[in-house]
């Protein structure tokens, strides 16, 4: 069951995609009546055919749910064209499904998995939200154009899938604790999946059409062994909800493949024992990368990891998120943090 599972979503996540270089630009072309969502850098590299075709163009979409319910009004097309990364994504599918609109994504950066997936991750009151979920009509991976973009925004990405290092510990945790059901095949499958990524680094860093193909697929590898696991656990848990409680915290917005990196160490390092991999092992593959993600380089003071670590258990009790880490560590639970844990982020 589990494999006939993973095929069928595997068929449904992939059905609307279209792995093709040069597909951007063939797509607007053949395409009218079309509201396109951007922001600079995307918009930089398709500038002329926007501005052949005139396409009514909403920049640097808010990720606010009130604030994008405010320009909703304003699309007069039959379709909705993501073009960029993360946020882009979200706010697209969000105005796609209040507008029941054809939605065609068209990501510049494999820097999350907001491109593949359905849900729409937003923010209501500066809070994270999740107000529906939409799935697009055409998804267009070009990877000409991908490698337009710092290839470092697509490295970065595969940190969201690498997420369950920590996650699918979370989820055992879980198990163990509160007797939440987990797919054992799916577990087995997600720690195979990592083995393999991490073998694959020299690949991935190419920056080639072929390096993105694989990037491409290890994505979609991922989020077909979530469905046929029936659950999202494989891919978000403690450091992911790290990462919710960093930005409140802070009252900034972090790039997605710099503060999932870091967030997924910090799990690793609390979950001790337990880990699937030493955090010295993924930190190497970071590395290799390229990637940024210490708390000095993305502006996390001390003091503000400090209070992210000592509110993570009562902040996660709050949102009412699933058990993990963060729920079961007697110091975080408690509100305190261990000094070894502060010492040691700070001299990565």
């Amino acid at each position: 069951m589990f494999g006939i599972m993973k095929r069928l979503a595997r068929y449904y996540l992939s059905r609307p995609v279209l792995l093709k270089s040069g597909a951007v630009e063939n797509w607007l072309r053949d395409h009218e009546n079309v509201t396109i969502v951007t922001s600079p850098a995307p918009r930089s590299c398709l500038e002329s055919i926007i501005m052949e075709k005139r396409f009514p163009i909403i920049m640097d979409p808010p990720i606010e749910v009130l604030a994008l319910d405010k320009i909703v009004h304003e699309i007069k097309t039959s379709w909705i064209a993501g073009i960029g990364a993360g946020r882009v994504m979200d706010a697209s599918k969000y105005l796609a499904l209040r507008t029941k609109c054809k939605l065609c994504l068209i990501p510049s950066a494999l820097s999350t998995t907001s491109w593949l997936n359905m849900a729409i991750a937003l923010r209501k009151n500066n809070i994270l939200f999740f107000p529906g979920a939409r799935h697009a009509t055409a998804t267009i991976v070009d990877p000409d154009f991908i490698l337009k973009a710092p290839i470092t925004l697509t490295l970065g990405g595969l940190a969201d899938i690498l997420a369950s290092c920590s996650a699918i510990t979370d989820w055992e945790i879980a198990e163990e604790k509160t007797g939440e059901k987990v797919s054992r095949r799916g577990i087995v499958a997600f720690k195979n999946l990592i083995e393999k990524i991490l073998d694959q680094q020299d690949i991935y860093k190419q920056g080639t059409p072929d390096s993105i193909n694989l990037v491409y697929e290890t994505f979609l590898e991922a989020l077909a062994l979530c469905g046929a696991s029936f659950s999202g656990r494989p891919v978000e848990g403690s450091e992911h909800f790290l990462f919710y409680l960093a930005e409140e915290t802070c009252q900034k917005r972090f790039v997605h493949g710099e503060i999932i990196p870091l967030m997924t160490l910090v799990a690793l390092y609390l979950q001790d024992a337990r880990a699937f991999i030493k955090p010295e092992r993924l930190r190497e593959f970071f590395d290799g990368l390229d990637l940024k993600y210490s708390p000095s380089y993305l502006g996390i003071g001390r003091d503000e990891m400090d209070r992210i670590l000592a509110n993570a258990s009562k902040f996660t009790t709050m949102r009412k998120l699933e058990y993990t880490i963060l729920n079961d560590d007697p110091g975080i639970r408690k509100g305190t943090v261990n000094p070894d844990l502060l010492d040691w982020l700070y001299a990565l």
